[in-house]
């Protein structure tokens, strides 16, 4: 069962890095019709590797999706930093940094559970534009990132050595989000 587990996590951390690193190629070829805030990105890219180092020091020591969602999101930031991509920072990026320096002080402070759930509520609170912008216009050709990112959240819970809710809270959190956008894309 053990080798099955890290399978299934060691999985979910390569498809979650080629499933995120494929749809910021497909955002830099698109450029021209896309917003690309270069601010969401760092954004993303600091959370996720907070994410790894608040799972290291509560005792996960295989975060493999949190390490493919950092590198694949670090290397879309550099991708949109030298296609001259805009710094755009509105209200959600504001409270989403406010909920990772939250994160970081509990990280600090040795509460690495309290980051943990700081963490996936600033990840979800920064997809929320994403869910009003297709409520107003769907951009159904995005669905296999959704669908992607679902799928590899379900690799890494089913992965999961520690089943604690605390340990899973981001990937949970994460999923919901995903099957929230796919209903809102179809609807």
């Amino acid at each position: 069962m053990n080798n099955l587990k890290n399978w299934l996590n060691t999985a979910s951390g390569v498809l979650g890095f080629l499933v995120t690193f494929g749809f910021g190629v497909w955002l830099l070829r698109q450029s021209g019709s896309q917003s690309l805030n270069v601010a969401s990105w760092v954004m993303w890219t600091l959370m996720d590797g907070i994410l790894v180092a608040l799972s290291i020091r509560g005792g996960n020591k295989k975060p493999f999706l949190f390490i493919g969602w950092t590198l694949a999101a670090l290397l879309v930031t550099a991708g949109m930093l030298f296609n001259g991509a805009v710094w755009q920072i509105g209200f959600v990026e504001i409270v989403s940094i406010g909920a990772v320096i939250l994160s970081v002080y509990f990280w600090v402070m040795d509460k690495s559970e309290k980051g943990l759930f700081a963490c996936a509520v600033a990840m979800f609170v920064a997809g929320l534009p994403q869910i009003a912008s297709f409520w107003n216009t769907p951009a159904t050709g995005t669905w296999w990132l959704w669908a992607g990112t679902a799928f590899v959240c379900t690799l890494s819970i089913l992965g999961s050595v520690k089943w604690k809710s605390v340990h899973n809270a981001p990937t949970i959190s994460s999923f919901v989000y995903q099957i929230v956008v796919l209903a809102v894309l179809f609807r």
